[in-house]
């Protein structure tokens, strides 16, 4: 699927809006350190795009045994217009080390893949978890999704659409896991609703060139294709028991609070992580991937924490 095509100018302002999002501090590419407990398989085809693989982060002491776990699938950021799985890795690490199988993707990218590409991709990768399930001890039975930045609103966007057939038909998309199935949602500094989100800040105001890059039109906020982009609108009863977070420097904070503010309204269980507005130091976009730093340490924890409460462990 191709998508609009912006002049070379356009283009270029998507490009350098995405590395500038990759190159803050939280994202950057530091050698990963596996936990001695945790191995990884790298660059697993998905599907049939060039982009449609993951890295599989496991715990080591399935070697040998036919042991399922539950399986998180994490979606990266970077503006709908860049990223990639390997900024994820050392988080994901740290997942699995908990206890999890850890699927990092990677999706198609604008201009040549456009909304919602990375939701279908999403699933695509789901279907590819389920098949092969018994080889990458994925228990089939018990998925999250997860993801950071643009990454969280794809996550959130999936885990609409498996719990509502209504929403997953506006985005024309065929869910390959049930509710059932879907354990819970782990949403880290994302954006939610197209139509408060405000464009003045460090990021946001960056974002009109890579969101019609991704839209695949430059009138995105009046496009009725686009509009289900705002997946607060869209939520049930039925979304699955969520994880979310945002520093108190991030731009995203106040997208991530009312977010959790619209899931408690309509009773979904939430396990909130936000910082008050004088606590130091500040915490920025992603604040999480910092792990070097204690508050991004406790955001894993947190997580962990989550995920073992949703399944029921003790």
């Amino acid at each position: 699927m191709t998508g609009l095509r912006l002049s070379a100018r356009s283009l270029a302002v998507a490009l350098l809006f995405a590395l500038a999002v990759l190159r803050a501090p939280e994202f950057a590419r530091a050698e990963v350190k596996l936990p001695k407990n945790v191995a990884v398989q790298r660059d697993i085809p998905y599907g049939a795009d060039k982009a449609a693989k993951f890295d599989l982060y496991l715990p080591k002491d399935l070697a040998g045994t036919s042991r399922p776990l539950p399986t998180v699938l994490w979606i990266h950021g970077g503006g709908w217009a860049g990223g990639g799985k390997e900024h994820v890795a050392q988080y994901a690490a740290e997942l699995a080390a908990g206890g999890f199988a850890v699927a990092a993707m990677d999706y198609s990218l604008p201009p040549d893949a456009i909304y919602p590409t990375p939701v279908r991709q999403a699933f695509e990768a789901l279907a590819y978890l389920r098949r092969e399930a018994a080889r990458l001890h994925v228990d089939p039975a018990r998925f999250f999704i997860a993801g950071d930045s643009a990454g969280a609103q794809i996550a959130a966007q999936a885990a609409a659409a498996v719990t509502s057939r209504a929403y997953a038909r506006r985005l024309r998309v065929r869910p390959t896991i049930s509710a059932r199935e879907l354990k819970g949602a782990l949403l880290y500094c994302g954006a939610y609703d197209l139509t408060t989100m405000g464009f003045t800040g460090p990021i946001t105001s960056k974002l009109d060139t890579p969101l019609a890059q991704y839209a695949g039109t430059q009138t995105f906020r009046a496009d009725r294709n686009f509009a289900s982009f705002s997946v607060a609108r869209y939520v049930t009863r039925a979304f699955p028991a969520t994880f979310i977070t945002a520093g108190n420097d991030d731009d995203f904070e106040d997208q991530s609070r009312a977010f959790a503010r619209r899931l408690k309204a309509v009773r979904v269980r939430v396990d909130e992580l936000f910082f008050a507005a004088d606590f130091t130091p500040r915490q920025g976009h992603v604040y999480q991937f910092a792990l070097d730093k204690p508050i991004a340490r406790y955001s894993v924890m947190r997580a962990v924490g989550f995920m073992k409460a949703a399944l029921g462990w003790r």
